[in-house]
Order: structure tokens, then C-alpha cells, then sequence
């Protein structure tokens, strides 16, 4: 249920509040969270499952992202579509996930540095209720 995906995300926001410069020394900075907080919860054995999109804009100005499963990110720029992740999936409406009965893994994520975001653009972080419903040109409308 729910408190598998809040779990996930405390955890991971308590990981990068103890280490902020984690970007400094990891290539791969999100997926270390990621699977920090996956072994917490496969440890506590809590039940539920979730996918996973994860962004970090760290202080050079890059933008770290990781995508596991049917979530997805969007980088509009004037009024453009300049950037969007893929969707991960098993076969159709099963989506890599993370969770109690799922062999996913954080390292199965895709991941992506973006090196070139600029002033004004927009993150449009989103889950697949938004993704199965909206094409992209909706999205940069918005």
C-alpha cells in the first residue's frame, strides 16, 4: 500500500539529508539512494510495491534523473519538449516496480544526466494516471 512508496521516499530524503554531496563522489548518485532505501524496506519486510523517478539538481547544474518502472520525467523549455524519460515495463500494465513479490532492482533503473538545464525551464515529474492520459504536446500546454 502507500506506506510502501512513503517509506521509500523518507528514506531516501533522510539518506540525502546526511549526505548532501553525494552527487560529489557518486556517478550514479540516485540509484545509491534508491537502493539504500529498497534494502531498508526488503529488511523491515514491508508489505507493498512502487515504481520510482527520482530527480536531483545538483549544484554545477546538472540534473541527475532515475526512472524504474512506468513514471516518467519531462524537461519543457519554451514551450518544447527538450527532454523525456522511457517507460519500463515488464509487458503491457506491468510496469517495473520495487517491493515485497517484484525481482526489480534499483540498478535496473534508467538514468540520465542532464547537463544543459537552464533557467526557466520546467520538471514535470509525473506518474503514469497522468502519462496514459496526457501525449507530451498536452503536457507542454499545461
Amino acid at each position: 500500500p502507500a506506506m510502501y512508496a512513503r517509506s521509500m521516499a523518507a528514506i531516501i530524503t533522510r539518506e540525502l539529508r546526511r549526505n548532501p554531496t553525494i552527487s560529489d563522489y557518486d556517478e550514479r548518485p540516485l540509484v545509491t539512494l534508491l537502493d539504500i532505501a529498497h534494502q531498508e524496506l526488503e529488511d523491515m519486510q514491508l508489505p507493498g510495491t512502487c515504481t520510482a523517478c527520482l530527480g536531483l539538481l545538483t549544484g554545477d547544474g546538472q540534473l541527475h534523473v532515475l526512472n524504474l518502472g512506468d513514471s516518467g520525467i519531462q524537461l519543457v523549455r519554451d514551450g518544447t519538449s527538450v527532454f523525456v524519460t522511457n517507460e519500463q515495463q515488464h509487458y503491457f500494465n506491468c510496469p517495473f516496480q520495487l517491493g515485497m513479490g517484484s525481482g526489480d532492482k534499483p540498478s535496473e533503473a534508467d538514468y540520465y544526466v542532464l547537463e544543459d538545464v537552464a533557467p526557466g525551464d520546467i520538471v514535470v515529474c509525473a506518474t503514469d494516471g497522468v502519462w496514459d492520459n496526457m501525449y507530451e504536446e498536452d503536457i507542454v500546454r499545461v
